[in-house]
């Protein structure tokens, strides 16, 4: 897509920057059981850091052939642990129950990757690009996204 094509998503064309800048790739891992129920796992790897993300994918992204699309979702991912001010507010958020150690586990993990990925970001803030409210409503950016009107 061009510019002229897409004037007001200029998300989509940082995101697009900024994952080849810092070398961004997901992998679905089919073959693997995420220990989260109704999650796809991922390997997401940045500046050859890679993390395995568990996703729930409610709005069928993952099934979507567009790998910058299933970058923005596991951006956004890691972007909800970075806004979260602890593990009991992110299990809340994410409808988890905090009492599984696993979980906790995994949560330390996330928060240890966003900390070492944070310098790659404005102001050291992890960031999806794409408005969360556009993947729920399925409108501008993620709408683009969805239907392969942009990609890598």
């Amino acid at each position: 897509m061009s510019p002229a094509e897409y004037p007001n998503y200029p998300e989509l064309f940082a995101l697009k920057s900024f994952v080849a800048k810092h070398r961004i790739q997901v992998r679905l891992l089919l073959e693997a059981d995420a220990f989260i129920p109704d999650h796809i796992a991922v390997s997401f790897t940045m500046a050859d850091k890679s993390i395995s993300l568990y996703l729930d994918d409610e709005y069928g992204d993952l099934q979507i052939g567009n790998p910058l699309l299933h970058i923005a979702c596991c951006l956004d991912h890691l972007e909800v642990v970075d806004d979260s001010d602890d593990y009991l507010q992110w299990c809340n958020e994410m409808g988890y129950e905090p009492t599984k150690t696993e979980l906790l586990d995994h949560y330390k993990v996330l928060v240890a990757y966003n900390d070492s990925i944070r310098s790659y970001f404005a102001n050291h803030k992890i960031e999806s690009f794409v408005n969360s409210l556009d993947f729920q409503l399925n409108q501008r950016a993620a709408q683009a996204l969805r239907a392969k009107d942009f990609t890598l």
